[in-house]
């Protein structure tokens, strides 16, 4: 399920301690909510540029959400610009919602 790009970049580390550490979920509950959300948040490439992937959207989100991190900190991570890292939060967020709305309690 991962692309080459998240591979290289997590070969050093067991796939299982990856998951929890870096995006603290598990890896059929990454899956899971990435097969739901990726209708929602994939985008087409352009001429100009080639999209960022659903897993790479979710998974700087979960980042973001787990180690309360800045986009400029992200950046250096994810090599994507805090300018797109923000858009991605923000769209990967009402995705969220979206899909698990029925889980969610607001007050």
């Amino acid at each position: 399920m991962l692309d080459m790009y998240t591979m290289k970049c997590i070969s050093f580390l067991n796939l299982q301690s990856f998951f929890r550490t870096f995006l603290r979920k598990d890896e059929d509950l990454f899956n899971e909510l990435l097969d739901m959300l990726t209708p929602l948040i994939q985008k087409s490439d352009t001429c100009m540029r080639k999209s960022v992937t659903p897993l790479k959207r979710l998974s700087v989100t979960l980042r973001y959400l787990a180690s309360g991190n800045t986009f400029e900190d992200l950046k250096f991570l994810c090599a994507i610009s805090p300018q797109t890292i923000n858009h991605m939060v923000i769209e990967t967020y009402e995705a969220i919602i979206v899909c698990l709305d029925k889980y969610i309690k607001v007050n």
